[in-house]
């Protein structure tokens, strides 16, 4: 399971909140599924819209660091190497127009 960080493309640290809707907004633009048909395209908007949420509350960024690292969150993170969003929604995939 990928972290929200690695679902919008980001190192796990803290943000800034720029960055951060700058990184929503290409991985959202990849997904969206009025550009991408792939058919689990909602379904990834829809995470990555998730992770965004996440990631923008007041303490959200410092919420998912404790998370990955084992701190008060129940989470384990994204397995080691693991990609987000999925290759075949990245740019020159089979489902990038």
């Amino acid at each position: 399971r990928a972290t929200a960080f690695a679902r919008l493309g980001l190192p796990d640290r803290i943000c800034e909140a720029k960055e951060l809707r700058r990184a929503y907004r290409a991985a959202a633009l990849l997904v969206h599924p009025d550009k991408c048909t792939h058919p689990e395209a909602k379904l990834a908007f829809h995470k990555i819209s998730e992770a965004f949420d996440l990631l923008s509350a007041p303490d959200g960024q410092r919420c998912q660091l404790e998370k990955r690292s084992g701190g008060r969150g129940k989470g384990k993170g994204a397995k080691e190497g693991e990609v987000w969003p999925p290759p075949q929604f990245q740019r020159g995939g089979r489902y990038d127009r």
